[in-house]
C-alpha cells in the first residue's frame, strides 16, 4: 500500500488523469463542505478554537481543488517537471494554504507581482517589527496554522518558551455570522463546482483551452480574466455549463486565480545569519 500518491498520476494518460481527478474532486468539495458545516456549528456552539481550526482545514482542502485544476491546466508534455511538481503540493501544507490566501486577494495584478507576492509568502524566516528588521519571525503562514493547533516549545534569539494556541471566545453574533460565511477559497470552488468544472469532459475542454497559454511574467490581470469567461463559453458550447445565476460565472471570471504551476511553492530557506547582517 502507497498512501500521498498523488505524483503517481503523472504517469497516467489524459483520459485517466481525467477521470481521475474529476473522481477526486468531488471528493474533496464534499469533505471541505463538511468541514465547513462543523466548523459553523462548533461556532454557534461556543466553541472558538475547534472552529478556528476546522475552518482552516475546510479551506487548505479546497485549496486542493485549485492545485488539481492547475495539474490539469499544466501542458504535461512541454513542462513535465512542473506538472509533477504540481502534483506535489497536494500534500503540502504550505502551498495549500498559499492557493487559499490568493483566493482573499483582489487580483488586479501581472503575473509578475503575483509571483513575487508568493516568493515573500514562503520564505522559512522574515523580518518583523517596528522599523521592519527588530525581530526574526517563522514562516508567517505555516506558523499561524500550527500556532493555532499545537503547543510546542521554541526557540528565539537564545530564549527558549513554550507557545499555546491562544483561548478565542465567540460571544458575539457578529463572530456567529463571519464564522457562517464561506472563505473566499471555499466560495471559489463552490462556483467552479456548479458551473461544472469537476466533471471528466469539462477537465477536457479546460486542458484544451490552457494547456497552450504560458504565464509570461508581464501576463496581465485582464487577460486572465477574458480566459476564464472564455473557458465557460467553451464549456457552453460543448453542452457541459451547468445553468447558474450569472454571480456564479461572475466568481469564477474575477476570482479564478492565474495557472501558479511554474511558480515553485514550496518553502525557501532563508539562512538567518543574512538576515541578522540587515538587522544590523
Amino acid at each position: 500500500m502507497k498512501l500521498k500518491a498523488i505524483k503517481d498520476l503523472a504517469q497516467s494518460s489524459d483520459e485517466l488523469l481525467f477521470k481521475e481527478v474529476a473522481h477526486g474532486l468531488n471528493l474533496i468539495i464534499e469533505n471541505a463542505r463538511c468541514l465547513e458545516s462543523d466548523s459553523i456549528f462548533l461556532a454557534e456552539q461556543g466553541h472558538a478554537r475547534g472552529c478556528e481550526i476546522l475552518r482552516r482545514i475546510a479551506e487548505e482542502e479546497a485549496a486542493k481543488v485549485l492545485i488539481l485544476l492547475d495539474a490539469i491546466r499544466c501542458d504535461r508534455k512541454e513542462q513535465s517537471t512542473d506538472f509533477s511538481r504540481q502534483l506535489g503540493y497536494f500534500n503540502d501544507h504550505l502551498a495549500k494554504l498559499i492557493y487559499a490566501d490568493c483566493c482573499s486577494f483582489r487580483i488586479r495584478a501581472r503575473f509578475r507581482e503575483i509571483r513575487t507576492l508568493i516568493d515573500q509568502m514562503r520564505q522559512r524566516y522574515y523580518l518583523e517589527g517596528p522599523e521592519g528588521v527588530e525581530w526574526i519571525f517563522p514562516n508567517a503562514i505555516t506558523h499561524t496554522r500550527e500556532k493555532n493547533m499545537y503547543v510546542d516549545y521554541i526557540e528565539s534569539e537564545g530564549i527558549y518558551s513554550w507557545i499555546s494556541p491562544k483561548p478565542i471566545k465567540i460571544v458575539e453574533k457578529t463572530n456567529i455570522i463571519f464564522c457562517r460565511t464561506p472563505s473566499n477559497v471555499l466560495k471559489l470552488v463552490t462556483a467552479l463546482d456548479a458551473a461544472g468544472f469537476t466533471k471528466p469532459d469539462a477537465l477536457r475542454v479546460i486542458a484544451f483551452k490552457w494547456r497552450p497559454i504560458k504565464m509570461s511574467e508581464d501576463f496581465p490581470s485582464h487577460k486572465r480574466r477574458e480566459l476564464n469567461w472564455e473557458t465557460l463559453e467553451d464549456l457552453e458550447k460543448n453542452g457541459l455549463l451547468q445553468e447558474q445565476a450569472q454571480e456564479v460565472y461572475a466568481a469564477i471570471r474575477d476570482f479564478w486565480l492565474f495557472p501558479l504551476y511554474s511558480i515553485d511553492l514550496r518553502v525557501k530557506e532563508v539562512d538567518q545569519s543574512s538576515l541578522r547582517v540587515i538587522q544590523g
